[in-house]
């Protein structure tokens, strides 16, 4: 695919001009809609999605094409954050962020000095995708924090969907 050219309503897609890039593997490499720019490492896995002059993602992998690091950098120095994947830990800047599970995650915070590690479950379709978040809410029952729906097609039914304040 070269370009698209949008005829009808903009639901889901705003047509820009220009070109996608790809490299020889089939790789884009450039994205005139998102005004990115994309290099991938021998894997094909994207390796730093350059945003502008000043904004990029870098990522590092292990061997097996497993995400071990991503760090995003730009010119708004509050956005600038490094995730560290170790299995199924998650750290951003060198703090806990969630550990991951088959059910869902579980998410750490700080509770006037104490660490509570609170629960997420996931309720998943058929094909796997989540579509329903629910923790142990204040009166201890469970309590939904996040909908989703969708249009057979994959794009998310924004107007049916949800997300609540987990905290």
């Amino acid at each position: 695919m070269q370009s698209v050219t949008e005829g009808g309503a903009n639901d889901g897609y705003f047509a820009v001009a220009g070109n996608y890039g790809y490299e020889s593997n089939g790789n884009m490499t450039t994205d005139p809609l998102k005004g990115t720019g994309v290099e991938h490492n021998y894997l094909n896995l994207p390796e730093q999605v350059q945003f502008g002059a000043n904004d990029n993602q870098r990522y590092t992998y292990d061997a097996a094409g497993n995400k071990l690091v991503k760090v995003v950098d730009g010119s708004v120095s509050g956005n600038n954050t490094r995730l560290d994947y170790s299995g199924n830990f998650l750290y951003e800047n060198g703090e806990l962020k969630a550990i991951f599970t088959s059910a869902g995650r579980i998410i750490p915070f700080d509770n006037n000095g104490n660490i509570v590690y609170k629960f997420e479950y996931n309720l998943q379709d058929h094909f796997g995708n989540t579509q329903v978040v629910i923790h142990k809410g204040g009166s201890g029952l469970a309590e939904v924090i996040q909908e989703r729906d969708y249009y057979p097609f994959g794009m998310e039914m924004s107007e049916l969907s949800y997300e609540g304040l987990s905290g």
